[in-house]
């Protein structure tokens, strides 16, 4: 029932708005912060980094290390 109204509300299930969240989070550790590409990873608790870079390059279309000079934080 929750996944549905929340869906209904957000036009997303629970599972993609925490993705996203994560991912606004990690662009803004990368940004804000001299934190590497693992311990970004580490907070956000993915357990292997290279699990972490590949989920940033799916979403945002790009390394986690080419965002943190070149990019831009997006609206998710």
């Amino acid at each position: 029932h929750l996944s549905r109204v929340f869906k209904a509300q957000l036009g997303v299930s629970p599972y993609q708005y925490l993705g996203r969240q994560k991912m606004m989070l990690a662009c803004h550790l990368l940004k804000d912060t001299a934190l590497s590409v693992k311990e970004v990873a580490e907070r956000l608790g993915f357990d292997e980094p290279s699990h972490f870079t590949r989920t940033f390059k799916r979403v945002l279309r790009q390394h986690p290390r080419q965002f943190r000079q070149h990019g831009t934080i997006p609206v998710l």
